[in-house]
């Protein structure tokens, strides 16, 4: 093989390298992402993790007084969407960077490997003993 081949070969290999690892960074940032949001009456917090999770749920003990049940059941579920809009949105700004089509990964659930996107090994991507040859 020609230097210059091989030396282009080394380049792109170091490129493929660092993109999956920069996919692994990304995967852990996801895993941190946490938000928080409050109903509009102020009556319950919530927290929920990367994939969208009840974490913690805080009631004001006032809202016993002024909410019945139901009420308060739907104010818990309101205010559960918007933290989970809210985190859904932290998770496309991690994840743009590194992956274009962000509009896309709507359907991909918080527990997607995008390492997996990209073998350790070049060689073991489809069709890539194939094109050597």
């Amino acid at each position: 093989m020609r230097p210059e081949w091989q030396a282009h070969i080394d380049e792109l290999l170091q490129q493929y390298r660092r993109m999956r690892d920069n996919l692994g960074e990304m995967q852990r940032q996801m895993t941190e992402l946490t938000a928080t949001a409050e109903s509009p009456s102020g009556a319950v917090h919530v927290t929920v993790d990367y994939r969208g999770n009840l974490t913690k749920v805080e009631i004001n003990p006032r809202a016993y007084r002024s909410l019945d049940s139901t009420t308060l059941g739907e104010q818990i579920v309101e205010t559960a969407k918007a933290a989970a809009r809210q985190v859904q949105e932290q998770v496309r700004e991690v994840v743009s960077p590194n992956v274009p089509d962000v509009a896309g990964l709507s359907g991909i659930g918080g527990d997607f490997d995008f390492t997996k996107l990209f073998p350790e090994d070049p060689e073991d991507l489809p069709g890539a003993r194939e094109a050597r040859r």
